[in-house]
């Protein structure tokens, strides 16, 4: 996922990773939370040519969602996990 990023961007992994990229999304592709949105992807076509392109729609969907349910709220960040690990 980092490779696209970077590569539509024209930046590396790490600048991607570290200014362009919420964690807590590249966490939800890491525990495989995004999967059955990727999946549906298809579905999430762009209607107009000043609207959100696809990939975007998936975002925003998956986002409302987590709102929604409140899963990631609930849930703690690895992050968070380590530091308190650490303390």
């Amino acid at each position: 996922m980092l490779d696209e990023v970077a590569r539509k961007l024209g930046n590396t992994r790490t600048v991607c990773r570290k200014h362009y990229v919420h964690p807590q999304i590249l966490e939800a592709y890491e525990c495989q939370d995004l999967a059955p949105y990727i999946q549906k992807k298809n579905r999430f076509l762009k209607t107009s040519p000043n609207g959100l392109d696809g990939v975007e729609k998936l975002l925003l969907r998956f986002l409302k969602d987590q709102v929604k349910n409140g899963a990631k709220s609930q849930k703690p960040t690895r992050k968070a996990q380590a530091d308190s690990a650490v303390a």
